[in-house]
């Protein structure tokens, strides 16, 4: 058995090209999108309520964590913070033992046909709200509300 020869490299560099380039600046562009309301808000939760709503902001605002000493103080609050996510959890674990099986069916066995698969994926694309009021109306009917 021979060694590999050293002069080459396992790794490959690869060449920089404009269509790189403008590919990773949609993709930087989209993820600054993404996140620069996301650490807006962030920053809000951190600064005073004068500062947070100045007109233009003050980037160098003293960091003041009084509001989340408030809220997570609160007894209420904490009550219910952990009801949702009881709830959460209890919806995510019934979820899973419905959906992994189903999903193993219709993927191996085909169950149900070209209908289901359709149905499954049109549950997809509706924005959830429009399936908020069927809904409400299947669980007034059988006397769940």
């Amino acid at each position: 058995m021979t060694a590999a020869d050293p002069s080459r490299s396992s790794k490959r560099r690869r060449r920089i090209s404009p269509t790189r380039i403008a590919a990773h600046m949609v993709l930087i562009t989209g993820s600054l999108t993404i996140l620069l309301p996301l650490l807006w808000i962030a920053r809000t939760s951190v600064v005073s309520r004068r500062d947070a709503y100045q007109i233009p902001p003050n980037w160098g605002a003293a960091i003041n964590f009084d509001s989340w000493v408030y809220i997570l103080g609160d007894r209420s609050f904490m009550r219910f913070f952990m009801n949702s996510l009881g709830i959460g959890l209890f919806s995510t674990v019934i979820a899973l033992f419905v959906g992994v099986p189903a999903a193993y069916s219709i993927a191996r066995w085909r169950t149900g046909g070209q209908a289901v698969r359709v149905s499954v994926l049109a549950t997809q694309i509706l924005p959830p709200i429009t399936l908020v009021l069927p809904i409400f109306i299947l669980a007034r009917e059988l006397d769940l509300l």
